[in-house]
């Protein structure tokens, strides 16, 4: 993953000390950092990334420009052929590409672009920029406005708060995160914001995003068969490893993962070295079980870390959660990434998205009725009236969130006690929903899949980001074929007949596996999860947080009840909704410490 940071549209003394500031918050580590500089009429275009990454930190591919249009891109498929063939350019690739089709294109390039991308577009004649994210949002993108036309942007918000250490902390970032919601417009800064999947945001002449959302495009056309969808997986997982003798695997002994590792295995003729965890006394986190079957199976070599030695809930200085509260433990996927580094490793595969791609839908929308076809013209334009409705009346965040969260997903999030609604209330309640829809014309069914790929991913997208910037400090590339726009492409072609084939759970995938690999796993049930070593480390330092809420004044905490629901927690055994309660007490305690020098 690269590192992209530019700083647009400022002139005058403080634009080296900006400059600065912001090459001082990227998070590659500084000696072993690979950074290209470019600068153009006061307008600083930075890309970094790890040298062990050096071959995927081409300058030619990621800073281009054409006329007065400069890219600068971070991007999975820089040749992108559909593009080339519309521009008649076969010698461009990567920014330039970009740069050229927004020259001819605008805002229309939108529907020529294919896989993960982020793209900052500076048109300096007409001194307008234009951001965009790829819609399944697998990268992050996060912007600051400095002053009228002037912006710093980053690939990180903690890289902008290095610029912004005044920004009080944003309250509804906190409330996002307890409600287990993943909105990327509110960082945990305030003035510090974020893309959401597919959007394209042009800043007008008073320095106001103008933004509009795509969906998936639908490419595929012919029947979707496992044949097609395996050889589209074997794909996705060969063009993310550049040398496959140094490709690693992450195991969880589920599903995904092992689809992953079994397709690079099919395609290669050889298993790639595994990693997983283990747990010697939780026994209710079985991933070793689980993970060490799989590996037997696929033939491959298996990595074990003790997972027990690393609490859950870790505070070592330096390590502070940058962008969100909520992410998986330092010290331990570091531990995963030195090994890898060691072993001479490139490349580590993990198997996030596949919940978002192969769980099977509700029942509700593999039902026909005779009026859909009727309805389907008027549906998006009914719901976005239904929920700006229930927006307005609802008016404040909390209510807004959870009520739209039970209406879509069939779910009541309880509100947590302790935060004041009157503190997160607001003037613009519409600025808290998506009121933007999604493609005319999708079914039921297509619907659903689409916005569950889409808006719904909060949890795969934040694994991903999360492992991307972890990745940084130790160079190992990490892949996601499963996340990829291809295999959304197929999954929302299938039709209710393919799905009523696979009723088992996840059974389009067990029947993948038993249809090319004959793996076992096909055949168990779904891994325990780690909720038993989540609540066992957030009981070990309960009076560290107890302390550290204590010490936090804000108008919108309150202390009291905080401390009563620390209590009910760990006197709790688990199933408890750890994930919510977790992501609260790390944005509490990282709110109540003085982290502005990292």
């Amino acid at each position: 993953m690269r590192e992209l940071c530019a700083l647009l549209g400022g002139n005058g003394p403080f634009q080296q000390e900006r400059l600065h500031h912001l090459q001082r918050g990227l998070r590659t580590p500084a000696e072993a950092r690979v950074t290209h500089h470019t600068e153009t009429n006061g307008d600083h275009w930075i890309l970094a990334g790890h040298q062990y990454q050096a071959s995927r930190l081409s300058p030619e591919t990621c800073i281009g420009s054409v006329g007065s249009v400069t890219v600068l891109a971070d991007m999975d498929a820089p040749d992108q052929p559909r593009l080339r063939r519309k521009l008649g350019e076969q010698n461009l690739s990567g920014a330039a590409l970009v740069a050229a089709g927004f020259t001819r294109l605008g805002a229309k390039l939108a529907a020529e672009l294919r896989g993960s991308y982020s793209l900052i577009i500076w048109d300096r004649h007409h001194r307008r920029l234009t951001l965009a994210l790829d819609p399944l949002g697998a990268k992050t993108l996060y912007y600051h406005a400095l002053g009228e036309n002037s912006w710093a942007i980053a690939t990180h918000a903690r890289t902008l708060r290095h610029l912004a250490k005044d920004r009080p902390p944003e309250p509804r970032a906190a409330l996002m995160w307890c409600l287990n919601e993943y909105d990327t417009r509110f960082s945990m800064w305030q003035d510090i914001h974020g893309l959401r999947p597919g959007e394209w945001l042009t800043f007008n002449g008073a320095g106001e995003p103008d933004g509009k959302r795509r969906g998936i495009h639908r490419d595929h056309t012919g029947p979707v068969t496992l044949d097609r969808l395996w050889s589209t997986l074997q794909t996705c997982v060969a063009e993310a490893t550049d040398d496959a003798t140094r490709t690693h695997a992450m195991l969880s002994g589920g599903l995904d993962s092992s689809s992953v590792a079994a397709a690079f295995t099919h395609h290669h003729g050889r298993p790639p070295s595994c990693h997983a965890f283990a747990f010697e006394t939780l026994h209710d986190c079985a991933e070793q079980a689980f993970s060490q079957k799989s590996a037997e199976e696929l033939g491959a070599p298996l990595h074990l870390y003790n997972a027990e030695q690393f609490p859950a809930f870790y505070r070592q200085d330096g390590i502070q959660p940058p962008e969100n509260p909520f992410q998986s433990n330092d010290p331990l996927e570091y531990a995963v990434f030195q090994k890898i580094n060691k072993l001479g490793g490139q490349t580590l595969l993990t198997g996030h998205g596949g919940d978002t791609l192969f769980t099977n839908p509700p029942q509700s929308t593999l039902l026909r009725f005779p009026w859909r076809a009727n309805a389907a013209a008027s549906r998006n334009l009914f719901t976005k009236a239904k929920r700006a409705w229930q927006v307005w009346l609802a008016h404040l965040p909390p209510d807004g969130l959870q009520r739209a969260k039970a209406r879509r997903r069939g779910l009541w999030k309880r509100h947590p006690a302790w935060l004041r609604q009157t503190a997160l209330q607001t003037a613009d309640p519409w600025s808290l929903f998506d009121l933007i829809g999604l493609p005319t014309g999708l079914n039921p069914l297509t619907h659903y899949l689409h916005t569950r790929m889409t808006r719904d991913a909060a949890g795969v997208r934040r694994a991903i980001h999360w492992y991307n910037r972890a990745a940084l400090e130790t160079g190992i590339h990490i892949a996601h074929p499963l996340f990829d726009e291809r295999l959304a492409d197929l999954i929302l072609c299938l039709s209710r007949e393919a799905w009523h084939k696979h009723p088992e759970p996840k059974g389009l995938q067990r029947d993948l596996l038993r249809s090319f690999t004959g793996l076992g796993v096909c055949e168990r049930l779904e891994k325990p999860t780690l909720t038993a070593y989540y609540h066992a480390g957030i009981k070990a330092e309960q009076a560290f947080l107890t302390e550290a809420c204590n010490a936090l004044d804000a108008p919108w905490f309150d202390q009291k009840k905080f401390c009563h629901e620390v209590e009910t927690f760990c006197a709790g055994t688990p199933p408890y909704p750890t994930a919510d309660f977790l992501s609260a007490a790390w944005y509490l305690v990282w709110l109540s410490q003085d982290f502005t020098s990292n």
